[in-house]
């Protein structure tokens, strides 16, 4: 809980320039945070089942919220036209190379120590600040990396702590009446 405590304060300085126009949309983050939290635990239970079974499952239900999200909510127009080639291009792009990522993320989950796994995905974090500041020029401000280190630092140290080891609870011993 300390963790949480500590990374709440850096989800504020990383959005604290910006105002929030729409809280529905922060409160749909969250909970999206929730669901993929979950979902990454299940991945190591399910390391049994092929990992191509569990993205098309991902997919189809992706694509039902995806489905339900387009008719119920208002749509502004848009100024990329998705069949244009170099826009149609990008979004095949997107869907193999997520598609690649999600396959292999289920491949680690299920055969690594999720522990470890979910402490090298933090990296992707810091991978993507690190390409954002490199190839846009949108400017790496004090704020959003204080707001980072509140975040990726307790949840480190709570992923890499050993747990407590309990001791087994001795067997009651046995009875005058039994033989030994």
């Amino acid at each position: 809980w300390l963790a949480v405590l500590i990374a709440i304060p850096g989800v504020y300085f990383i959005q604290a320039p910006q105002e929030i126009s729409n809280p529905l949309a922060v409160l749909m983050a969250l909970t999206s945070a929730l669901f993929t939290s979950v979902a990454m635990i299940g991945l190591h239970k399910l390391k049994h089942l092929s990992p191509y079974a569990i993205v098309v499952h991902f997919s189809a239900v992706a694509s039902v919220f995806a489905a339900c999200a387009f008719f119920l909510f208002d749509l502004e127009p848009s100024h990329v036209q998705f069949y244009e080639p170099e826009a149609f291009t990008l979004l095949v792009g997107v869907g193999i190379t997520a598609s690649l990522g999600q396959v292999m993320l289920t491949r680690a989950f299920g055969s690594g120590d999720p522990v470890k796994v979910s402490v090298v995905s933090l990296s992707q974090v810091v991978l993507t600040m690190l390409l954002e500041w490199v190839f846009t020029p949108r400017q790496l401000h004090w704020n959003a990396i204080v707001g980072t280190l509140l975040i990726l630092v307790p949840t480190g140290w709570v992923m890499l702590r050993k747990p407590k080891v309990r001791s087994p609870i001795p067997e009651d011993p046995p009875a005058f009446d039994e033989p030994m």
